[in-house]
């Protein structure tokens, strides 16, 4: 038997200790990495619960003061038909205290900016106190309609287009408006309200392809050569380039009317009462304990009173996301009008890597987190919903969470970045020839819209290979379209009864 020298053993043992110690050293960086992942991991998961609990806050604070607004407004309603019952219509020479109904007017129109914009700052706080931070983005998109429509109290934009009291309220709006905007503002915006109603409007892009590049999800889809989001828009590969040069930026300016744009009450006012808003007033007066406004009540006429208007009928919403829910919403609380949407990013520290990535000159944060909130003021006035007499009237009693789904968000309201470019680049004085310096800026959202146009692309090449593979797949075993094997279109949603939103063909969002 050979047999081993002592030094032949050592050279072994060293040999086995050098692998063991790879070993180790491999292990230990796995272990170190899987931990890394699990810190990042939670700190997201804590991120997005503190993240939707301060949009939660800041939608029930924005709501609520909604709610006690609307109660404000409504109670000088009720006085303004006190005033109406004391005065003795008999007597020619005692006719209704127009003067004093209209300071109340005044007082319910101020109340229309005020109130939205205690709201509005009790959103921020709110969201602040939960853990949240200005963003710069949604802080400098509201600075831009600040800038646009407001600086410069009676010289600014909206006082010339709309007049600085055009209903006769005796006030100058803008200037109370435009002061309270800025208090607000100046603290930073954390929770951004996403249901505004925008005097001047939504930007608006006209000519061929106007729809597609006014829509953020377009520039997403490019980049993620997500196909089936053109598809179903009727848009195939064979599609031609868009003629920027074509292109038409516009705004949809509203009608004017009064109260705040952010937090919108929805109300304006009206100078006769109907039979049915004489009743509700009844209701309330007996409630109370006083007088009931008689039905022929003469000089109704006289006093402007507040009013809901027509948004507090849109109930579309309500009657399509009732099968998702558990039990569907009460008929009295089923109405649209005044309610509270608000979006707000956060943004994880990563230590195991920098999850960041560009397209040009816009960089997007992998992993940031979005969250959405909406709520409304709850009330009823004889088992029916508010605005079913028209009238505004003290009924409001409690504010809750709904699902986002039912409150629309106002276009552009959730990504200030690219309501900056469409304003910035589509609504430059020189478009379409832009000073270099600002193409550069949205170097992002230029080189998708380069992508979809350029036909030798890798965009468009994928494009034709999926396409083809598409085609083969729906004709089925038999190779043709038309016949008894054919396969689903792998680009149709997939429809599944009980909930979820995006592709299952739900809403987008049930909170």
């Amino acid at each position: 038997m050979k047999r081993i020298s002592p030094h032949s053993m050592r050279r072994i043992h060293r040999r086995g200790s050098g692998q063991v110690l790879l070993v180790v050293v491999v292990m230990l960086v796995v272990i170190l990495v899987f931990g890394f992942f699990l810190f990042d991991l939670q700190g997201i998961i804590r991120l997005r619960a503190r993240s939707q609990t301060g949009v939660d806050a800041a939608a029930l604070a924005g709501a609520a003061w909604q709610g006690r607004t609307l109660n404000m407004i409504g109670e000088l309603n009720l006085l303004k038909a006190t005033t109406v019952m004391l005065t003795d219509s008999e007597d020619p020479t005692s006719p209704v205290d127009v003067a004093h109904t209209e300071q109340m007017t005044q007082l319910q129109a101020r109340l229309a900016y005020v109130g939205p914009m205690m709201g509005l700052a009790a959103a921020q706080q709110a969201a602040k106190q939960n853990g949240l931070r200005s963003d710069s983005g949604y802080t400098s998109a509201m600075w831009e309609h600040y800038n646009s429509c407001l600086s410069g109290g009676s010289e600014s934009y909206y006082a010339d287009f709309y007049g600085t009291d055009p209903d006769n309220f005796g006030f100058s709006w803008v200037s109370l408006y435009s002061t309270l905007l800025f208090d607000v503002m100046a603290d930073g915006i954390a929770a951004n309200p996403t249901n505004t109603r925008l005097l001047n409007g939504s930007p608006v892009l006209l000519g061929a392809g106007g729809s597609l590049l006014a829509d953020a999800d377009f520039y997403k889809a490019v980049y993620a050569r997500d196909y089936c989001w053109f598809y179903r828009r009727g848009i195939g590969p064979s599609h031609g380039p868009i003629d920027l040069s074509g292109i038409r930026y516009e705004r949809n300016t509203q009608a004017f009317f009064p109260g705040s744009e952010y937090l919108s009450l929805r109300i304006n006012f009206s100078d006769s009462m109907d039979p049915a808003q004489i009743s509700g007033v009844s209701d309330l007066h007996v409630t109370r304990g006083q007088q009931a406004l008689s039905a022929g009540q003469e000089d109704v006429d006289k006093v402007r009173w507040a009013v809901y208007d027509a948004d507090w009928n849109e109930t579309g919403n309500y009657e399509f996301i009732n099968k998702y829910l558990r039990s569907s919403f009460k008929t009295e609380y089923t109405y649209g009008g005044a309610c509270a949407r608000f979006i707000t990013h956060a943004y994880p520290q990563y230590i195991s890597h920098n999850k960041s990535w560009k397209y040009g000159e816009q960089a997007s944060v992998v992993g940031e987190v979005q969250s959405t909130a909406s709520a409304k003021p709850f009330g009823s006035i004889n088992s029916t919903a508010p605005q079913s007499i028209g009238l505004v009237l003290p009924v409001f009693t409690e504010t809750r969470l709904i699902p986002t789904s039912l409150v629309t968000a106002t276009p552009y309201s959730e990504d200030p970045d690219f309501y900056k470019f469409i304003i910035d680049y589509f609504g430059n004085p020189d478009y379409p020839n832009v000073p270099s310096e600002i193409s550069a800026k949205y170097a992002y959202y230029l080189n998708a819209i380069k992508l979809y146009n350029d036909s030798a692309s890798a965009f468009s090449t994928s494009w034709w290979t999926y396409d083809s593979w598409r085609t083969t797949y729906m004709a089925g075993a038999d190779g043709q379209l038309g016949t008894a094997d054919d396969r689903k279109d792998p680009c149709t949603p997939v429809f599944r009864p009980g909930g979820g939103g995006g592709s299952s063909g739900g809403p987008d969002s049930l909170h």
